[in-house]
């Protein structure tokens, strides 16, 4: 962010995560090019993270503005709750591409 305007750079905003998966209980938000894999929702109150918004590495929950590092899952900001729940998937995502590529 820029200090003075407040700005984010273009490429650290990504507005929405990269998709839903297991039935929408699981979202995959992308960093740095890694990805990674959170619960749908949020470990304060419940909130869809599907509302929430990603600024670089970080998530902030849309209800109460907890947010988390993406990366590790650490709550840096707001209500007290626990951590969320993050797995980089990055190598298993690849995996899995390679290998439906094979089967084409």
């Amino acid at each position: 962010m820029n200090e003075r305007t407040g700005a984010v750079p273009e490429e650290f905003t990504i507005p929405e995560p990269a998709a839903e998966i297991d039935a929408g209980s699981t979202l995959l938000f992308t960093v740095g090019g890694r990805t990674y894999e959170v619960p749908a929702t949020c470990p304060h109150r419940g909130a869809p993270l599907r509302e929430a918004v990603q600024t670089g590495p970080f998530l902030r929950c849309a209800w109460h503005g907890a947010t988390f590092d993406i990366r590790t899952g650490r709550l840096v900001r707001g209500p007290q709750c626990p951590d969320l729940q993050s797995v980089d998937v990055t190598d298993s995502l690849s995996v899995a591409k390679e290998l439906a590529s094979w089967r084409s």
